[in-house]
């Protein structure tokens, strides 16, 4: 046999759900899978492959196309179309190892037909098989005969011992040379019916035949799946058209078939489906076509069908895509995909085959490639009802898993795997209203859930807060008790509740959580009756079986005490008046003294009355009396015309106590002189409801001493006495008249018809003429409008050349006029124009053009046209100057410009000039750096028709391209710099920090406004080479001579694009001829630059004559001879260094020095060779004793290196797909956070006590009474400056009087901010002109810890929100990458370290162990739990735990050393395992390794601890000794003396009692082997590329997120920035000033602080080497926002190498955002207080205020010296009196 080499790849998957083969060099024919074996036949060899997926080769065919079929166990039939006559058409062969058996006769089965008379046999044969019995149909045609062709069937009837039996039947079917007659597969599996297909000029016609009979021509019936006239094309179609392909007739099942499918296919394609009974009529099968679609994908190439869960499914292939079809029973309909045929799988190449290997695996070939892939997409479906009314055979909701399943794949519980919606797991709540302690009754709808298995109820609320408690399921519904939330902030919130099966949720509903004594209504309370009772005496809400309220409680929402009416219901303020008040459901009580009083109050005051009066209606209804109330000019709403305020019935208010507000509602107050302006609004608006009156020319109170005289209460009297015109606007108009005017005045008219006359007065004839303005109306009592009349008709004039003067008259519609006479004068007057600029512009239009003249313009009723009458745009006139702009439409030539105003108008003596557009040719340079100021150069014509070219530079909105319109929205315009006809020069802005489009504005030219142009920003120019000399990494200076010529010549990249605007200064002078050019090998990157330097001469005169001052002070420096030299391109600068001038004789002397000093070096380098050469051998000898020792040493670090590399390698693997639910972190509730961020270095369950104090030291009264001293800024801001005076009030009491003084005004956040911002200025005033940089920086003043607390309230909702789950997700990747490696229990170095001094510098022999593990609860781990055989128990426990009990809060864990460890070992014989007993594993005991002085703590490694191991954490008290039957218990160790290692060990520390071989044999000994630290270095690198994502998605939200600045953020920054104002004017100039402000103020102050902390933030363990972690990471982000400049080298710092990369990048996203904090909105302080969000202070403020008492009266009398003693609210003596120690 001939043996071809092919190469075949082969991919697959353990699951083997994945298999991919490539045939490089060969062509796959055919495939079958059969019993899990899959057959493949190419031309020339036959593949196997078995379940296992391995392959058999066979070689020994010259087939052109094979097919297979296979029979059974025993035989394999192979079958081929053959390229000559000689060769075999058919194989019977093993299908163990595919070696041929036998053929028929002489093993030629094709030979017996080449007797008979047809010449091409072995056609497309089809195969067909059941157990021993095979068909086969072979087509015959005849080549000779013109006149016949036949269709041959073979019966191979048995195979007995590897031979053949066959029976051979002769169809006939048309004379036709083209007939080539086709096979289509056998209907069913029984073998009753085939159907054949014929070939003619057209593919019309199927036939179906019975092979039980002779077959004729006359026994066939035709079968149609088409009634049309079209191209029917049925069968293979291999000896068809291209247009012709079809598919195949598969049945549908294997076993009991009543369907099959038919696919017919062309440019358009049909599927049909047949049953058997309709096969054998002549119905007309066409009808029972499942879809029909027009179609221009493809052909349908292949296609399989399979009965998959009762229901039909078949696949079929267009090209590459595989789609699905459900057929149903009696249904013509299908399921999936819907009819726009969803693909299914996309291949890499066409598809020729499918084939089912199982239920859920599917086998297709192209023509090189057979490969598997899934039938089904049901991962892709996350819930329940997606899954189940996707009606996909294969796929169901799989109830436990909570996935989209396969049956197969629903390992827990497939009872529950349902296809069926209505079976879908809803979880429903019983009792939706619940609160911390009951039990949660939830029911499992549609479906009963095992009761055997364990369920949690996960509680999540709103504020990020996350309990999980146990569920019991008793059959009916799961019970879950509710816990307790203390982040909360109001009366109640909604809760998510999840069901959990271990940690799969398989439900979800909400709950609303109760919390009584924070509802602050009653009708909120009483409305949760379940739970809540409302104290109306008390004022507060109260859990229903709590006994604090009196013996009167309210439970019924409708019984709440209400305000149902107030007599008056209007207050005139400053009006003493009573008032009558009437409320339901008031509690009663017979006391002696009042126990109501009422109160009004606003935000910032109250008035308590105590004159009241309470009278019984009866049971439910109460009138109280107030006397004597009154709103005084200490309200706000004093100053407002009408607003609110509250009117409240107070309980049981004395001199000491505020009493309880029972009851509230609003009151309206007003000021009659704010409501009205003048009289007839006063009287007919406001006198009836509001009392008020017209009194002595204003509007009062009818009570008010203004009124005590005389009163108005008419208006006719208003019109009568006090109608005045104050204003006409305009006061002129054009004598055609036309302009509507409008007179302003008081008390003009009431309402109905007014009419306005102008008088006219002839001087000449001394009359006087009346006429009226048209259209007169009233707009209210102080605005009349009308239209002016043409005065030219009504004065009989023609032309009207001066103005005419008039008066205004009012006639009311009854004849009478008011009492008042105007003196205002209207004028007529003429329009004029003077002058008219620029007077021409481009034919597009669009040119501002301003119109000067005199009375030609009335805003609104002007307009301007041009030429035949197209009018202006965007007309805007200025009544006062009189001046029209307007914006000119497109034109052509000379054009007159008019001007109309009312009915007159004007044609300006001047015409405006059309010229051509402008054309923009091109623009140079094409690019700019970052910092901008560059020139770019825009070279055309007809730039001179424009008058204001401008650059548009797109600020990040639409593209120009996208501008249907110069719309100029969102873009920065400019000016230019310089022009001319042909070219405009524009300077480019700075700080474009990547590259942008632009455009240009030239009038209405859209062409050049809409084109789009990029304009690249290129990185600063980096200098390859110069002239200058390099001195050790200092200055670099140039040495020039005196009077001589001297160059600089460098070699720069991109400077070459700028040309002449590259500029070289000498001492702020430029250099002389200075040259640009490209090197043309650097291919457009590099440029050089050659420029002569300006004389010594030249820089004196500069810089030492009269404007030198300024010029030394730029350049800060005095020297004469030695001057600055600076690179400058635009606003671009870069120092290069230093250039001197030195006389001749000077530069000589310098180079015989310089070879003085070479003669000596080569004298000293002659005597380093001579001695070396005589110690030679010497060195010789040591480097051969040092050899071995190196290359144990190399040996060591390559192991080493090895090891790293491996384990760096699966780090990702590890956590890349450890994806943490924002749900599940675990934030301190807030009282904890803010105790944390205020008192960090205080115990913290102290302070948390002492906030929570009902009682303090200091009596009631004086925290009371000392509250509202602190609600005095004056007093406050005295009090904070004087003890910050006093020498013993140290930095830690300035800290803490800022952190209680932030809980003291917690509620006011607005005041507290003034406060702190007052307090800065105070700062920044003293120390701004000392030492500015260092401003901020330290926490010396209260007012810098004020600053600390009030950044970490405004930006708490934003850390959590935003920043918070970055952070935890950095600290947790952090834990994890520290535990992949070996960690020292003692010295906390660890293998994956981030600092250097935290590496771990020992070789560790170490393995990882994958063990079980369960809790002291029962609870095991869902996965195995990766452990290292080096951890000490300790380290064991904490991994443990926090795998099974992931993000629990730290607060909530048990400490680690009240666990125990029980080692369950699983017996291993004959391959079975089994637990053999337990034993409590200890991290000392007596089987510790001593080392001289020290002990070795136990590691797993001491135990023996293998992988599948059980370990099981327990209560120490829990754990009781077992007996066992293979292990013994090792007791457990007391601490002893000794000290103790784990994996470093201070080798010397047993050094000094112990002999040297003692010490060489404990060396040798050692497990581990001393490594440098820096071998480890590059795992810095490593470490740090692990956890880059995290750390920038950290970074993104502090200074990257440019769209969510907080407002306190910006409010602090843009103050921050006013304050420069206060700097010297040297230090004005130093930009740096405000950014180390900024960074010193909220950088260092409060981000530091977080990232450094997140135990502040987070309920979280922050390890050693975590804080080594943080530490680096920390310094990364404060260099960050450093300005200043890092110098790294080989000897730096590691810590600061491994993040230098990062620095670079973070530097200009900072810039970036500070540049979009500064052009941020401004905002204010209610912005910053609204923008806060801040939770309800978690405890009481008594505790805060107390402390900041007993700091008042230590120092009473230096406070009370600072303090006014008089005319002021709180004095000296107020505070003497209240500070005064009381016995």
């Amino acid at each position: 046999m001939l043996k071809v080499l092919v190469f075949i790849t082969i991919t697959t998957s353990v699951l083997a759900n994945s298999f991919d083969a490539t045939f490089q060099n060969d062509i796959i024919d055919d495939f079958s899978i059969v019993n899990n074996r899959v057959y493949i036949t190419t031309p020339k060899r036959t593949y196997l492959l078995d379940s296992a997926l391995s392959i058999v080769e066979e070689f020994a065919k010259n087939f052109t196309k094979s097919m297979l079929f296979y029979a059974n166990s025993d035989y394999l039939l192979e079958c081929g179309e053959n390229a000559t006559l000689t060769d075999d058409c058919c194989y019977l062969r093993d299908p163990q190892t595919l070696t041929a058996i036998a053929t028929t006769n002489d093993g030629n089965l094709c030979h017996q037909f080449q007797q008979s008379r047809f010449h091409y046999p072995c056609f497309s044969p089809k195969i067909q098989g059941i157990g021993n019995k095979f068909y086969m149909l072979i087509s015959f045609y005849k080549i000779a005969s013109q006149t016949s062709g036949a269709f041959s069937r073979i019966w191979f009837d048995n195979i007995n011992n590897g031979q053949l039996t066959y029976q051979n039947i002769q169809i006939d079917f048309f004379n036709s040379r083209s007939f080539r007659p086709k096979v289509i597969s056998p209907a069913f599996s029984h073998f009753k019916k085939f159907v054949v297909m014929k070939k003619s000029s057209h593919y019309k016609e199927a036939y179906y035949i019975n092979p039980d009979i002779e077959i004729s021509k006359s026994s066939t019936k035709p079968l149609n799946c088409d009634n049309s006239e079209a191209d029917v094309s049925l069968g293979f179609g291999l000896a068809g058209s291209a247009q012709s392909k079809v598919g195949d007739i598969v049945p549908t099942s294997a076993d009991d078939l009543t369907h099959f499918v038919l696919f017919k296919n062309d440019s358009n394609y049909r599927i049909c489906s047949y049953t058997e009974e309709e096969m054998a009529t002549d119905k007309e099968l066409y009808k029972n076509a499942l879809f029909y679609e027009e179609s221009d994908s493809g052909i349908i190439e292949s296609f399989n069908g399979r009965l998959i869960n009762d229901e039909i499914v078949v696949l079929y292939s267009i090209g590459k895509d595989v789609y699905k079809l459900v057929l149903t029973e009696g249904d013509s309909s299908f399921g999936y995909p819907d009819p726009a045929h969803k693909v299914l799988y996309t291949a890499e190449h066409n598809i020729n085959k499918l084939e089912f290997y199982n239920d859920e695996l599917v086998f297709a070939s192209s023509n090189s490639t057979i490969f598997s892939f899934l039938p089904h997409k049901c991962g892709d479906y996350t819930d329940c009802k997606s899954c189940t009314e996707l009606n996909d055979p294969h796929c169901g909701w799989c109830t436990l898993q909570d996935k989209c399943t396969t049956l197969s794949q629903c390992t827990i519980k497939p009872d529950l795997w349902t296809k069926t919606s209505s079976q879908c797991l809803e979880i429903n709540i019983v009792d939706k209203d619940v609160m911390s302690g009951i039990d949660l009754e939830v029911s499992a709808l549609n479906i009963n859930l095992p009761s055997d298995l364990k369920y949690t109820c996960k509680f999540n609320s709103s504020e990020k807060e996350v309990h999980i408690t146990n569920g019991t399921y008793s059959g009916e519904e799961i019970r879950c008790s509710v816990p307790d939330f203390e982040r909360i902030y109001s009366g109640h919130m909604e809760l998510n509740v999840n069901i959990y099966y271990e940690d799969v949720s398989i439900g979800e509903d909400k709950v609303n959580y109760h919390r009584c004594d924070l509802y602050s209504e009653c009708s909120e309370c009483s409305k949760v009756e379940k739970f809540c009772a409302w104290c109306p005496l008390e004022g507060r809400c109260s859990k229903i079986d709590d006994a604090i309220c009196h013996e009167y409680k309210v439970t019924d929402s409708t019984r709440c005490p209400v305000i149902t009416e107030i007599q008056p219901s209007k207050l005139s303020r400053d009006t003493i008046i009573n008032v009558v008040v009437n409320v339901s459901f008031l509690p009663q009580y017979q006391l002696s003294a009042p126990v109501y009083q009422c109160m009004i109050s606003s935000r910032s005051n109250s008035s308590l009355t105590r004159h009241f009066e309470i009278s019984d209606t009866d049971s439910t209804n109460s009138t109280i009396f107030c006397d004597g109330v009154r709103v005084q000019s200490d309200f706000p709403e004093y100053h407002t015309n009408q607003s609110d305020i509250d009117i409240s019935i107070v309980y049981g208010a004395r001199d000491d106590d505020p009493g309880v507000i029972v009851v509230t509602n609003q009151l309206a107050v007003y000021s009659c002189g704010l409501l009205a302006s003048d009289c007839v609004q006063c009287v007919a608006d406001y006198s009836k409801d509001y009392n008020c009156r017209f009194c002595t020319n204003s509007c009062a109170y009818s009570s008010d001493t203004l009124c005590e005289n005389e009163s108005i209460a008419d208006t006719s009297t208003c019109l009568a006495k006090n109608t005045e015109i104050v204003e006409i606007i305009p006061d002129w108009s054009p004598g055609e008249g036309g302009v509507p005017i409008t007179i302003i005045g008081k008390s003009l008219a009431i309402a109905g018809n007014v009419d306005i006359y102008f008088v006219y007065k002839d001087g000449v004839s001394n009359t006087t003429r009346e006429f009226p303005c048209q259209n007169s109306r009233i707009i209210d009592s102080t605005q009349l409008v009308c239209t002016t009349p043409n005065s030219l008709k009504e004065l009989k004039l023609q032309l009207l050349h001066v103005p005419i003067t008039t008066t205004l008259k009012i006639k009311y519609e009854d004849g009478s006029q008011p009492a008042h006479k105007s003196d205002k004068q209207f004028f007529f007057t003429p329009l004029d124009i003077d002058q008219m600029l620029p007077s021409r512009g481009p034919e597009s239009g669009g040119t501002l053009i301003r119109v000067n003249g005199s009375k030609i313009c009335v805003p609104e009723y002007t307009s301007v046209t041009v030429g035949d009458g197209s009018a202006c745009t965007d007309v805007n006139c200025d009544l006062e100057t009189q001046t029209l702009d307007c914006v000119t439409p497109g034109g052509s030539g000379n054009q007159s410009v008019t001007v109309s105003l009312g009915a007159a108008s004007l044609v300006s003596n001047e015409e405006f000039s059309y010229g051509a557009d402008p054309v923009v040719d091109s623009v140079s340079p094409d690019s700019t750096l970052l910092e901008g100021g560059l020139n770019i150069t825009v070279s055309g014509s007809n730039f001179d028709i424009i008058e204001s070219p401008q650059l548009i530079i797109n600020n990040g909105g639409k593209s120009p391209e996208k501008r249907s319109t110069c719309d100029l929205s969102d873009v920065t315009l400019i000016e230019t710099a310089d022009r001319d006809n042909n070219k405009l020069i524009f300077t480019l802005p700075g700080n474009m920090s990547e590259s942008y489009s632009y455009s240009f504005k030239m009038d209405g030219v859209t062409e050049l406004c809409q084109a789009k142009r990029t304009m690249s920003v290129l990185d600063a120019p980096i200098v390859i080479s110069n002239n200058f000399e390099f001195e050790g990494g200092k200055n670099n200076t140039l040495s020039c001579q005196i009077d001589s010529p001297c160059h600089i010549n460098m070699t720069m990249t991109q400077i070459h694009r700028f040309g002449d605007q590259v500029t070289v200064t000498v001492g702020g002078l430029k250099c002389h001829n200075s040259t640009v050019k490209m090197i043309e090998e650097s291919e457009g990157q590099i440029g050089r630059f050659v420029c002569v330097v300006p004389t010594l001469k030249e820089v004196k005169d500069s810089l030492f004559g009269p404007e030198g001052r300024t010029k030394r002070a730029l350049l800060g420096s005095q020297e004469t001879d030695r001057f600055p030299v600076k690179l400058k391109i635009g606003l671009y600068e870069q120092k290069l260094g230093w250039l001197a001038y030195v006389e001749k004789g000077f530069q000589m002397l310098y180079i015989y020095v310089g070879a003085g000093v070479v003669a000596i070096f080569m004298i000293i380098f002659i005597v380093l060779v001579v001695k070396n050469r005589h110690d030679k051998h010497h060195i010789i000898d040591l480097e051969k004793k040092h050899q071995k020792e190196m290359d144990n040493v190399e040996a060591t670090y390559a192991k080493a290196a090895r090891q790293e590399f491996t384990e760096l390698t699966l780090m990702t693997e590890h956590t890349a797909n450890i994806k943490i639910d924002p749900r599940e972190i675990p934030y301190r509730i807030y009282s904890d956070y803010l105790v944390h961020i205020m008192f960090p270095n205080v115990d913290k369950k102290k302070i948390l006590n002492n906030l929570q104090l009902e009682q303090c030291e200091v009596s009631d009264y004086n925290i009371q009474e000392f509250r509202k001293f602190l609600n005095n800024q004056q007093f406050l801001i005295t009090f904070i400056n004087v003890i910050e005076r006093q020498r013993e009030f140290q930095v830690a009491h300035r800290c803490e009087v800022a952190s209680y003084l932030t809980i003291a005004l917690y509620s006011d956040f607005s005041y507290l901010s003034k406060i702190l911002f007052t307090l800065l200025d105070t700062l920044i005033a003293n120390d701004v002109n000392k030492t500015p940089k260092l401003l901020l920086r330290a926490t010396k003043s209260v007012a810098e810890k004020l600053l600390t607390n009030w950044l970490s309230l405004a930006l708490y909702d934003y850390l959590c929100t935003m920043t918070g789950p970055s952070l935890y997700d950095l600290c947790y990747k952090i834990l994890l990458t520290v535990e992949l490696g070996p960690l020292d229990f003692v010295t906390h170095q660890a293998r994956f370290a981030l600092s250097q001094d935290k590496i771990l510098s020992e070789e560790v022999d170490f393995k990882k162990l994958e063990v079980q593990a369960e809790g002291p609860d029962g609870t095991r781990a869902k996965n195995p739990v990766t452990v290292l055989d080096c951890d000490t128990i300790t380290q064991v426990k904490g991994k443990l735990y926090r795998a099974i009990y992931r993000h629990q809060p730290y607060s909530q864990q048990p400490s680690l050393e009240t666990l125990s460890l029980l080692w369950t070992p699983q017996s291993r014989q004959a391959g079975q395992s089994q637990q053999i007993g337990s034993m409590e594993l200890c991290d000392y005991d007596e089987r510790m390794t001593e080392m001289g002085a020290e002990k070795k703590f136990n590691t797993l490694k001491s135990y023996k601890v293998q992988s599948e191991d059980l370990l099981t954490l327990t209560m120490f008290n829990d754990y009781h000794q077992a007996p066992m039957s293979t292990i013994r218990s090792v007791k457990r160790q007391t601490v002893s003396e000794v000290s103790r290692y784990h994996l470093v060990k201070n080798i010397n520390s047993d050094m000094d009692f112990r002999s040297p071989a003692v010490n060489k044999r404990q060396t040798s000994s050692s497990s581990t082997t001393k490594i440098a630290s820096e071998a480890y270095l590059p795992s810095l690198i490593r470490t740090k590329e692990h956890l880059s994502k995290v750390l920038d998605s950290m970074m993104h939200t502090v200074f990257m997120e440019s769209n969510n600045i907080p407002a306190a953020i910006k409010c602090l920054f843009d103050y921050l920035d006013s304050k420069t104002d206060l700097l010297s004017e040297r230090d004005r100039q130093d930009p740096e000033i405000a950014h180390v402000w900024k960074t010193n103020s909220l950088p260092l102050r409060f981000w530091i602080n977080i990232i450094k902390n997140p135990q502040f933030l987070f309920d979280i363990e922050k390890p050693p080497i975590m804080d080594s972690y943080l530490s680096v990471i920390g310094q990364c982000f404060m260099d960050s926002f450093s300005l200043a400049t890092m110098t790294l080298n080989k000897d730096s710092s590691a810590n600061k190498l491994v993040y230098n990369k990062e620095v670079n990048t973070y530097r200009k996203a900072v810039d970036k955002w500070y540049r979009d904090v500064r052009h941020a909105p401004p905002v204010n302080l209610r912005a910053v207080v609204n923008d806060s969000k801040l939770p309800a202070l978690p405890f009481r403020t008594k505790f805060a205020v107390s402390q900041l008492f007993n700091y008042a009266r230590k120092y009473q009398s230096e406070i009370a010296a600072a303090l006014p003693t008089q005319g002021q609210q709180y004095t000296r003596s107020d505070f003497e009196v209240l500070t005064k120690p009381r016995s």
